[in-house]
C-alpha cells in the first residue's frame, strides 16, 4: 500500500509548497518510488499468483471486499511508471512554469 500512499502524500504537499520546493519535493518522492519499486521487485515472486496482496472488508453486509496485488504484467507496469517519473520530473527541470507548485503536484497526482 506504500507504493499508492507515496505520491498521494507528495501531490497534496506540493500544492501547498512553492517554486523549487515542489519541483525538489515532487523529485524525491518520485526516487523513493523507485527505491521502493526496487525493493518491492527483489520480493516479487513470479509464480503467477498475487503478491503484496492488500484484502480488506469494505461492505460487510453485502460481501464486497477490496483487494490489490500485484502480478507479474501488473509488476511491469509498476517498474515502467516509476522509472518514467524521475524522467518526466527531470525533463522539466529548467523550464520556466507559471505555478510549479500545481505543475508538480499533478505529476505527482498522475503517478499516484
Amino acid at each position: 500500500m506504500e507504493i499508492l500512499y507515496i505520491p498521494l502524500a507528495v501531490s497534496i504537499f506540493a500544492c501547498f509548497v512553492k517554486g523549487n520546493a515542489a519541483r525538489n519535493l515532487a523529485l524525491y518522492g518520485s526516487l523513493l518510488q523507485v527505491a521502493l519499486t526496487v525493493f518491492l521487485l527483489t520480493k516479487f515472486k513470479a509464480d503467477g499468483s498475487y503478491n503484496f496482496l492488500f484484502q480488506k472488508e469494505w461492505i460487510p453486509q453485502a460481501g464486497i471486499t477490496l483487494k490489490f496485488g500485484i502480478d507479474g504484467i501488473s509488476m511491469l507496469m509498476v517498474i515502467l511508471t516509476n522509472l518514467l517519473m524521475p524522467l518526466i520530473i527531470l525533463s522539466n527541470w529548467n523550464k520556466n512554469i507559471d505555478r510549479p507548485h500545481l505543475f508538480y503536484g499533478l505529476i505527482a497526482f498522475m503517478h499516484f
